[in-house]
C-alpha cells in the first residue's frame, strides 16, 4: 500500500513546506528550515506519521493528506503540481497564499491611497 501513497505532497497553505513519503514507509518532512524524518503507516484511508517525538494521524485520499489540524497536503504530480499549488518560489505573491493578513494589505492600501490623494492635490 505505501507503493500507492508514495511522492511529494505539498501543503496548501504554505506551498514551501512539504512531506516526501518514501515507498519503504519512511518520510522526511520539510518545513522551512526544519527537516523532520520518521516512518508512516497506511490503513485504509487513515496515515499514522511518526517520529522518535511523536505521532499525527491523518486521513489520505485522493492525493491529499489531511492533517489533524484540517490542513491539507496535496500530491505533487510532473504535470499537475504548478495547476494546484504554486512553486514555492512564487508562494511570496499574497495572491497565491493563504495565510496573508489582508487587514493589513487593507491599511496599506488605503494608505497609498491617501498618500496619492494629498500628492495630487497640492
Amino acid at each position: 500500500m505505501n507503493e500507492d501513497v508514495a511522492g511529494r505532497y505539498i501543503r496548501k497553505k504554505s506551498r514551501s513546506h512539504y512531506i516526501e513519503l518514501k515507498a519503504d514507509g519512511t518520510y522526511f518532512l520539510f518545513e522551512g528550515a526544519a527537516v523532520l524524518s520518521g516512518t508512516y503507516q497506511v490503513e485504509g484511508t487513515e496515515i499514522i506519521i511518526a517520529s522518535t517525538e511523536s505521532s499525527s494521524r491523518g486521513r489520505i485520499q485522493g492525493g491529499v493528506i489531511t492533517d489533524s489540524e484540517g490542513d491539507k497536503w496535496i500530491r505533487a504530480t510532473d504535470g499537475t503540481a504548478a495547476g494546484d499549488v504554486p512553486p514555492a518560489l512564487l508562494s511570496w505573491i499574497p495572491v497565491l497564499r493563504e495565510d496573508i493578513p489582508w487587514e493589513l494589505i487593507d491599511i496599506g492600501v488605503i494608505l497609498v491611497i491617501f498618500v496619492l490623494l494629498g500628492v495630487t492635490r497640492r
